[in-house]
């Protein structure tokens, strides 16, 4: 609307709050426990999501959805022009539409003729629909798909509550409305109320506008904050409880929608229902879309949702007549019934398509009623740049993080890859890794993460470090760091994901550490009095040498608990392992030396000793466990390739055992 003809409304043309104790109650069973009445009332929409899915008519179009949803606009739009008039009927009958693939594209749930014969797919023809119109106008039992008129008369007293308290707004350049005539105010709706004691009408009229309640919108001008909520939340603190008490008040309605959803479309809802959980903020909301959009008391144009990610729930609400939604792609008007007239509603779940709602006039009122007439538009959306966000989030991401803006604090301590330079596809090597340390704001509102270095072989060459420490980095492991005193602050938008870097203490026996697993033993020294020097040196063997993983190869005594090197060792003349080998497997393994380093028979960094260790105290305290292997958490073929080796034993230094 140009801004030389929005004038201010006046202060009299509000949304009327309704004037009621309690919401209708929206469940289906008269039972006393609310929790039974949910849980029946959701099984019941389940059943009905199955049935139709099962009898509801089926047609196929003979072009496919990928193709269409990129067609041209000018062509939808003449065929939507042509839909508009009288004499085009509307189909009233529950259907569902698929491309030439057979992908789904369209549901529509209304009314339906029983039946207890399957349904058979047939071509999308103005004959075949004219055939099931005149089997549906001359059956008399009729099965019910849509939405009850219970539950469609709480949103609607839940919806205009909201309204009275949120007033409706049209957003500027919105081509989903209608531009402003010459004579007209699209921001007012105007109505009748008939007055009983008088029998006469008297003129009355409401505010219009729009709603966009959405958990994360993806900032257009700052992406790199994060998403932020639609400002409807945020208006006033009467909004922001008012909001929250219309997800309550609806909430059955939506966990309805989202048991029809999950039966129609169960790929897309599991991704939903993901992202939803990631992003939420209201948890009275139950998902699994990220958005609702209302249309309040407004008529609609031709357009089509470009930026929504997947199906979309739509549904009216209110006292109309007309209002039809035409689908020009499958040159079909469907019928978009009042609850007033009937008792039940429509719900039309379907994806990325062009469409529009044909004009509509509000039913009169009479005086008293408690809610006004005209058409409430609803969809249940979720935004794509949204869900690209939130789709690989843990739960609750978007209210640690103020979504995205702050840092996570339950990431505190993680150990994270971080990006470094103009890399354009770096490997894992090339990262930098660090600990997160702290997370703060500063005072422009800016979010910051302090991070504790990992250094790695290479990073310690730049390091002035004393002789002896400068000759122990090159017994360093492959995939060996050292964690280091330094602490930087950097942007949080430089972490790239968490990484797993394993903490080997080795003078014990640890948990096994595959040989591409990042891992630190030392920690490094490079600010203060004592820089220059690694720490958590611990001397193995009798020649209190370090353990190199890449060039030693160690055994472990268990009755002294300590390594030692193999070259350090005299190899026994003779075999501890009794000429009757035992039979079993658990007790073969039993008789295995512990052993670890690159170039042993296990390849390993750490060995198996914890698991070996495990194991005996199982057999000789004969508690062996039946999934005794999947407890010690090794591969199966490699314990049986260990329990077959023919091993070389050792005289221990310290108790002359062999090992």
């Amino acid at each position: 609307m140009p801004k030389s003809t929005r004038t201010p409304l006046s202060t009299s043309v509000q949304v009327p709050r309704p004037t009621i104790s309690q919401y209708t109650n929206d469940l289906v069973a008269p039972v006393d426990d609310p929790a039974v009445m949910l849980a029946q009332t959701l099984d019941e929409a389940r059943r009905k999501a199955r049935d139709f899915l099962l009898h509801a008519p089926k047609f196929h179009t003979d072009w496919r959805y990928e193709d269409l949803s990129q067609g041209d606009e000018k062509e939808m739009k003449v065929i939507a022009q042509s839909l508009e008039s009288v004499d085009v009927p509307s189909i009233p009958f529950s259907a569902q539409f698929f491309d030439v693939d057979y992908k789904p594209i369209f549901y529509y749930l209304g009314e339906r003729p029983a039946s207890s014969t399957p349904a058979e797919i047939v071509p999308l023809t103005p004959a075949q629909l004219s055939l099931h119109h005149l089997l549906y106008l001359s059956t008399e039992d009729r099965i019910f798909d849509g939405l009850s008129d219970k539950m469609c008369k709480r949103y609607h007293e839940a919806t205009q509550t909201l309204a009275s308290a949120v007033h409706p707004v049209i957003p500027k350049n919105d081509k989903r409305v209608p531009a402003p005539g010459s004579n007209e105010d699209i921001r007012v709706m105007p109505y009748h109320i008939y007055d009983p004691a008088t029998e006469q009408f008297r003129l009355a009229d409401e505010r219009c506008g729009t709603y966009h309640l959405v958990h994360g919108w993806k900032q257009k001008t700052r992406p790199h904050q994060g998403l932020y909520l639609s400002s409807e939340h945020s208006r006033s603190g009467r909004g922001m409880a008012t909001i929250r008490n219309y997800y309550e008040a609806t909430s059955t309605l939506a966990k309805v929608l989202g048991c029809y959803f999950e039966a129609l479309f169960p790929e897309y809802y599991v991704k939903f229902q993901k992202a939803f959980e990631a992003g939420v903020w209201a948890r009275e909301d139950p998902g699994p879309w990220l958005g609702r959009a209302v249309v309040y008391k407004l008529q609609v144009t031709f357009h089509k949702d470009q930026r929504d990610f997947g199906p979309v729930a739509s549904f009216p609400i209110g006292y109309f007549l007309g209002g039809d939604m035409i689908v020009p792609a499958l040159k079909v008007k469907f019928t978009q019934v009042s609850p007033l007239s009937r008792d039940h509603n429509t719900l039309l779940i379907i994806a990325k398509l062009y469409h529009t709602v044909a004009q509509w006039t509000p039913m009169g009122m009479t005086e008293g009623d408690i809610l006004t007439p005209g058409r409430i538009g609803n969809v249940f959306f979720t935004p794509e740049a949204s869900y690209e966000i939130l789709k690989d989030q843990d739960p609750g991401w978007a209210s640690r993080t103020a979504h995205g803006y702050a840092p996570d604090p339950s990431y505190r301590n993680e150990l994270v890859y971080i990006r470094h330079g103009d890399i354009p596809n770096p490997t894992p090597d090339q990262y930098w890794t660090g600990r997160i340390q702290s997370l703060a704001v500063d005072q422009k509102e800016r979010p910051w993460v302090a991070i504790q270095w990992f250094y790695s072989p290479e990073h310690m060459k730049k390091v002035r470090l004393n002789q002896d420490h400068k000759l122990l980095t090159k017994r360093l492991g492959e995939a060996e760091l050292a964690l280091s005193d330094h602490v930087d602050v950097i942007d949080p938008r430089c972490i790239e994901s968490p990484i797993t870097i394993l903490h080997f203490n080795d003078r014990g026996f640890e948990d096994l550490i595959p040989g591409a697993t990042w891992y630190f033993r030392y920690r490094l020294r490079v600010q203060g009095k004592y820089r220059g020097r690694l720490e958590d040196i611990h001397e193995t063997c009798t020649c209190e040498a370090q353990y190199s993983p890449e060039a030693d190869v160690q055994r472990f005594c268990f009755a002294c608990e300590h390594w030692y090197h193999v070259t350090c060792l005299d190899a026994l003349e003779e075999s501890p392992v009794p000429s009757a080998e035992p039979t079993s497997l658990a007790q073969r393994l039993c008789l295995i030396p512990c052993v670890r380093g690159r170039r042993s028979e296990v390849t390993s960094v750490s060995g198996y000793g914890k698991a070996l260790s495990k194991l005996k105290d199982w057999v000789l305290g004969d508690k062996l466990p039946k999934n005794w292997k999947e407890e010690m958490e090794m591969d199966n073929r490699l314990l049986t390739h260990l329990s077959k080796l023919k091993w070389v034993y050792y005289t221990c230094p310290g108790c002359s055992k062999a090992i």
